[in-house]
């Protein structure tokens, strides 16, 4: 899938077209996974594949947005395209020698301490700060609030517990181990 999003943004130079070229697929017939505000009540992807609209990290979080979403307002779905294009091109890195780092939790659940490490985070969970030193602007601050907040927390000795992803029950995954399931969904860092 990675590298499947990876070549679709670049042939379609945006997230958007990127979403509604998938969307359009033969395969989904017009009932893509991606929601705009003209789609937003359509749930025939999700019933027919069994795809949560939610991950389980989400569901964590009360004031989340789903992945799929791209309509107006808060909209995480182009994050979401951009940031699977942007892991495909630093793995293609990875492979060639360039860059050595893991994917939490998808490649490791422990991370080593001894490679870089790429983690999804989620700025409001961290204190704001009284000073954003030089950036300009809200996702620069945002990038900044997460350094400082990871910085205070391993300067305290806290930071390999915010990476313990503790067991908790929902009910969409029965079938399916909970670990497994977050090595395939992901998780925000620092949210238990």
């Amino acid at each position: 899938m990675l590298r499947k999003i990876g070549k679709l943004y670049v042939e379609h130079e945006t997230a958007r077209n990127t979403a509604e070229f998938i969307n359009a697929g033969e395969n989904f017939d017009g009932h893509g996974p991606f929601r705009f505000d003209h789609s937003r009540n359509d749930f025939r992807f999700y019933k027919q594949y069994g795809v949560g609209y939610y991950r389980l990290t989400e569901l964590i979080a009360p004031q989340a947005i789903s992945q799929w979403y791209l309509g107006s307002g808060g909209t995480v779905g182009f994050h979401t395209i951009t940031g699977l294009a942007a892991i495909d091109w630093l793995i293609g890195l990875r492979e060639k020698g360039e860059l050595d780092f893991e994917v939490w939790p998808h490649e490791t659940l422990r991370p080593s301490g001894e490679r870089h490490l790429l983690v999804e985070s989620y700025p409001a969970i961290c204190p704001k700060l009284a000073s954003y030193g030089p950036c300009k602007d809200g996702h620069q601050r945002d990038a900044w609030r997460v350094l400082a907040y990871l910085s205070l927390a391993n300067d305290e000795g806290r930071l390999s517990e915010m990476f313990e992803i503790k067991e908790m029950p929902f009910g969409r995954i029965d079938d399916v181990y909970f670990f497994e399931q977050i090595r395939f969904e992901g998780f925000i860092i620092g949210l238990h």
